[in-house]
């Protein structure tokens, strides 16, 4: 199991009612490095802040044609590539400001090391997906489970 960092356009979250939406897709060029079994955090930015928005517990990675036909409806975003949650765990969207959780946070370099992120934590600097550890995976997971409790 691997996880990354996917960044969403801020015009792609409901910011007044965020969870209104359910995160039952998402769509990327990038998810061609994704896999079932894989975690994907949704990170998404506003007046400079980050916000994590959700994750994705991926089941499969198809193209648009099958997105549609799994889901009943056509995706509203273009790619080549949209991964969909595994039964049971589509969850609604969340706006929860992380910056000091991002910058605990370590990506895997192509050589498999670990890398801190480096600053300044901005929205720019995750528009490239990235694969984090499983460490960093645990941070925004406590971040989504203390949200969910309050």
């Amino acid at each position: 199991m691997n996880a990354y960092l996917s960044y969403w356009k801020p015009d792609q979250v409901d910011w007044e009612d965020p969870s209104s939406e359910i995160i039952d897709y998402s769509a990327s060029q990038q998810y061609h490095k994704v896999r079932a079994g894989d975690q994907v955090y949704i990170l998404t930015s506003s007046e400079g802040k980050m916000f994590l928005v959700g994750r994705i517990f991926v089941d499969d990675v198809v193209g648009r044609q099958e997105a549609a036909t799994r889901l009943g409806y056509t995706p509203e975003y273009e790619a080549d590539y949209y991964i969909l949650p595994a039964p049971g765990t589509a969850a609604p969207a969340v706006l929860i400001e992380c910056e000091d959780a991002l910058r605990r946070l370590y990506t895997v370099t192509a050589d498999g090391q670990p890398e801190r992120i480096k600053e300044p934590i901005s929205g720019q600097r995750f528009q490239a997906m990235r694969q984090i550890t499983p460490g960093s995976a645990t941070i925004l997971d406590d971040l989504l489970a203390s949200h969910a409790s309050t």
